[in-house]
């Protein structure tokens, strides 16, 4: 029988899962592997572990080139902050990035696509998002101009997903622990996938509870180190139960241990102490040497945090000495750099950076970054209360850089610590001590405060800067916007905000230079043009602020925004009809309501004599905030004498109204 391309076609889905057995997949790898100017791709699923599957098939299909992932956290929300993981080299080279979560995030992460679409489309990378059916219509409407650029929306929705079973191959082969705690994007992984595998094995009847158990324990760990200790929790309490119901003497000291650190990560010593000191006894009476140590540790921790030095010495030093008797390296590594915590707590920090010493030695032959890590921070303060303030900066420094990949939390902690060095020491002190240690002082500045040229998370600083002005603290958020600025002159999202906060403080003159500059960083912005036309006409500059709207008009025609200062623009020159229909335009797109335009609308047809404008008026002012009544009072008086002689009731009543707050 001869067999047509179609009917071999045909024949090969059958044979695969259901995800992978259309012409989507192999459309998106060909637009992943040759798209050397890089490209935005939308990927529609509605299993995760039909997801996986296809994640796991492109990988191997793009291949060679290298595959990086981003998932959401309320540590990492904004997904350009996946270049921030990256090496100068990689940001340069073709690749292909998968993103994920974005589901969990809120409406200001999801309008960041917007924002940050000019940085994420100036690099040779693939980017892959993959939602929910649901989210990518969300998606559409809330980042329209990153969703208009999408190169295309590939579905791998599935009509049926088979439970799914602790013995598929498949599964197995995408399952691996050899990374997952100390590489922050193989862990978000293996998050990504464990989640769905429990999901599924509950559904599943056939599913054996060790299979359960070891799932729960593992996602247990993974939150934890993903700073979710409320959810580790939850799942370390599962997996306690099922160890009880499987007479597992192991298994249960090891659910106990995890649990013990989660109360001790959520500050209950006293419920710490007693899942430690049960998982100890456990581990003793079933011989079992390598959870002795473990217990031992985590109780000599406890101990400390307690101000029990001298016992969490003995305890550490109990640790050390069994790890070291069956050839644990990790297990003699943790305890050592628990002895050298406990030296430094008792005032003894010469000790303390011995022992530290030995500790990274460890970790470093392993090959744990995590570890490194948390004893190079260790190191950096016991080298300061020696008084080797350089020596304690580039241990902290190298903490940071190894902490940023795999503990997020840790290298938060160490970005503060700077920030408070740098104001304590003073500017020049600060880039005396970095300059020795052969770094560059204004590389090392910090989000939040003074921000780097280079890999320090400048989006944090500007959702910081953000953040500030959403609460109306203008200053401090003038001062922050004027930091990323300092470091990055050609910033047009920190000269936009830069703009906003001297505009808010009544600088005109310097917010109008700001948004200039914001206009020539990123001429193809119509929100900068918008928001400068905004201050031109509320200065009266009608003129001036006709040739921004113009433009963006051209740039960003239907946006509600745009419709909006057209509006203005109308009834600044007495044309109510025509900002009557622009304000109706602008309200239509956004039907959850802008109250201010809703009262400028309103207005307009007040002008065009509509009687019923006036109550109109009158129940919109009850929702204008501060802001928003400003501006309604403003066009109010200048559109005053415009009006028919009857509005003149009307506009008395809403000069009262407007003046006394609504």
């Amino acid at each position: 029988m001869t067999i047509s391309p179609a009917d071999e076609r045909d024949l090969l889905s059958g044979a695969l899962p259901e995800a992978l057995a259309r012409e989507d997949l192999a459309n998106l790898a060909v637009l992943l592997r040759y798209a050397s100017d890089g490209c935005f791709a939308v990927a529609v699923y509605n299993d995760a572990l039909a997801r996986e599957q296809v994640v796991d098939a492109l990988r191997r299909l793009v291949a060679p080139l290298p595959v990086f992932e981003w998932t959401y956290s309320k540590l990492d929300p904004y997904p350009s902050g996946y270049l921030d993981r990256l090496t100068d080299a990689q940001r340069r080279g073709r690749a292909v990035v998968f993103f994920f979560g974005l589901d969990q995030a809120g409406p200001d992460v999801i309008k960041s696509l917007d924002y940050h679409r000019e940085r994420l489309s100036g690099h040779p990378h693939g980017l892959v998002f993959w939602v929910t059916p649901g989210f990518a219509s969300r998606m559409a409407c809330t980042a329209p101009h990153f969703w208009s650029q999408r190169s295309g929306v590939f579905d791998f929705t599935v009509a049926c997903a088979a439970p799914a079973s602790p013995a598929d191959d498949v599964l197995q082969r995408m399952i691996t622990d050899s990374t997952a705690w100390d590489d922050r994007e193989e862990r978000e992984r293996a998050l990504r996938l464990y989640q769905a595998l429990l999901k599924e094995y509950e559904a599943n009847p056939a599913t054996p509870a060790r299979a359960l158990f070891d799932l729960h324990l593992r996602l247990a760990r993974l939150l934890y180190y993903d700073d979710r200790p409320d959810e580790a929790k939850a799942h370390a309490l599962a997996a306690l139960e099922l160890a009880k119901r499987l007479d597992r003497p192991r298994d249960r000291a090891d659910a106990l241990q995890t649990l013990g650190d989660l109360k001790r990560r959520l500050d209950d010593l006293e419920g710490a102490r007693a899942d430690y000191d049960a998982a100890l006894a456990l581990c003793r009476a079933i011989g079992d040497r390598l959870g002795e140590a473990y217990a031992l540790q985590a109780l000599g921790n406890l101990a400390l945090a307690e101000g029990q030095t001298a016992e969490a010495i003995r305890l550490c030093r109990d640790a050390a000495s069994i790890s070291q008797t069956i050839n644990d390296r990790l297990g003699l590594a943790g305890a050592l750099g628990y002895l050298a915590r406990a030296y430094l707590a008792a005032g003894i920090p010469a000790q303390a950076v011995s022992y530290g010493e030995d500790a990274l030695n460890l970790f470093r032959q392993i090959e744990d970054s995590l570890g490194q890590s948390v004893v190079l921070n260790d190191q950096g303060d016991a080298l300061w209360a020696l008084d080797l303030q350089t020596a304690a900066l580039g241990a902290w420094w190298q903490a940071r850089a190894l902490a940023a990949r795999v503990y997020p939390m840790l290298a938060q902690h160490l970005e503060g610590r700077f920030a408070r060095l740098e104001q304590a020491l003073g500017a020049a002190r600060f880039a005396g001590l970095a300059a020795q240690l052969g770094r560059d002082a204004e590389a090392m500045r910090l989000a939040g405060v003074k921000v780097a040229r280079a890999g320090l998370q400048r989006y944090a600083a500007l959702a910081q800067a953000d953040k500030l002005f959403g609460v109306k603290r203008y200053e401090e958020a003038l001062a922050t916007y004027q930091a990323i600025v300092d470091a990055l002159p050609n910033d047009a999202d920190a000269l936009n905000g830069l703009a906003n906060a001297l505009e808010a403080l009544r600088r005109y003159d310097e917010a109008l230079d700001a948004y200039g500059r914001a206009i020539a960083a990123q001429p193809e912005e119509a929100m900068f043009r918008r928001n400068r036309a905004r201050l031109l006409l509320r200065l009266g500059r009608a003129d001036e602020a006709e040739a921004d709207i113009r433009e963006a008009a051209r740039l960003a025609p239907n946006h509600p925004y745009t419709r909006a200062r057209q509006g203005e623009l109308a009834l600044a020159r007495g044309r109510f009809a025509e900002a009557a229909a622009h304000f109706a335009a602008a309200v239509a797109a956004r039907p959850e309501g802008d109250a201010e335009w809703q009262a400028l609308l309103a207005l307009a047809r007040l002008g065009l004599g509509e009687v019923a404008a006036q109550t109109r008026l009158a129940e919109i002012a009850l929702a204008l905030d501060e802001d928003a009544r400003e501006s309604v009072r403003m066009w109010l008086e200048r559109v005053a004498a415009q009006l028919p002689p009857e509005a003149a009731a009307a506009v008395a009543a809403m000069r009262d109204l407007l003046r006394a707050g609504g």
